[in-house]
């Protein structure tokens, strides 16, 4: 008996274990896909305006929150470094808010998103 018990406790740790990783995996990989969207929207709104950018590094936070017996993606915090020669502040901030609510990722999350640009 007490073997029986210790190969069921043994499997719900493993099978806890797996899902901690899954969703792990799940958030990493949501992560990229946004950050990479956000920036190749990005990307394409600055050179249709006329600029060409020397930098545009972007990095997606993205938060799962327990949702009845699954998760949910709860919000998405995007940081975006980004080197724009003649770009102006105000005008890289307009450009960055619309690729954010533009990008296709940013479309189908439905989550809070936070965008924290810097123009350096």
């Amino acid at each position: 008996m007490a073997i029986g018990a210790l190969h069921v406790r043994r499997q719900t740790v493993i099978h806890v274990t797996k899902m901690l990783n899954l969703r792990n995996l799940a958030r990493k990989l949501i992560a990229a896909a946004h950050a990479g969207c956000f920036t190749m929207a990005l990307a394409f709104q600055l050179q249709a305006a006329g600029y060409v950018p020397t930098e545009l590094t972007t990095e997606a936070a993205v938060s799962l929150e327990q949702e009845g017996q699954g998760f949910r993606i709860g919000r998405s915090d995007l940081t975006l470094r980004a080197s724009v020669p003649n770009l102006d502040k105000e005008t890289f901030e307009r450009l960055a808010e619309d690729a954010e609510k533009n990008c296709p990722v940013s479309k189908v999350l439905n989550a809070e998103i936070s965008l924290k640009a810097s123009l350096i």
